[in-house]
């Protein structure tokens, strides 16, 4: 699901507060736990309003007959974040997952920073705190930028104010698809992942 303050960690926490969240570094992992019955579902990003559909996660759905569970709408505002102390003129480029960059493409050629994908919105957030690189920012999630100890050069720099994802809940059985997913799903795992990273992205 991308570390947490990643915006499927988001989705997950809204739609499951109670339930112990399982970290898959693919999308395919996440169809995997699920089909193993290590996770009772998987909360995957379906379609951006902006940036259009997670192509893989669409075929993977088509190859492996999984069933949808429910949806969510996950309203989706980005920040520009960079380390203490450093200045939005100061930043030549940022890292985030190549869906965000693409929702903020817009904002960051106005600005002239050079996008560079990362395998999810709150890795690059980590990558970067731990770099101590003064010149480069992250797109994220506000928590991303509270958790990982960096500052908010710009809030809202999607393209559009309304920018939207829209996430699936992915089980293996019929009967959970045809149920209210709020009731019907197991109090197991609950696996998700948003990002993945341009070119195997």
């Amino acid at each position: 699901m991308g570390n947490r303050g990643a915006f499927g960690h988001i989705a997950a926490r809204k739609l499951f507060p109670d339930r112990v969240l399982k970290p898959c570094s693919t999308f395919d992992e996440c169809f995997s736990s699920v089909n193993n019955k290590e996770c009772s579902c998987a909360v995957l990003p379906f379609e951006n309003s902006s940036a259009g559909p997670i192509n893989e996660v669409h075929q993977l759905l088509k190859e492996r007959k999984y069933h949808i569970a429910g949806e969510y709408f996950l309203p989706v505002h980005h920040v520009l974040m960079a380390l203490p102390g450093v200045r939005l003129s100061d930043i030549k480029q940022v890292w985030s997952h190549p869906q965000a960059l693409m929702q903020c493409r817009n904002t960051l050629a106005r600005l002239h920073i050079a996008p560079v994908p990362a395998r999810d919105t709150a890795t690059a957030a980590i990558e970067l705190y731990r770099s101590g690189n003064r010149t480069t920012g992250a797109i994220g999630s506000e928590l991303s930028a509270s958790l990982y100890g960096l500052n908010i050069l710009l809030r809202n720099v999607e393209d559009d104010a309304q920018n939207t994802t829209k996430f699936v809940i992915v089980s293996c059985t019929a009967e959970a698809a045809h149920s209210p997913f709020s009731g019907n799903i197991p109090h197991k795992e609950i696996t998700n992942f948003q990002e993945k990273m341009l070119g195997h992205s």
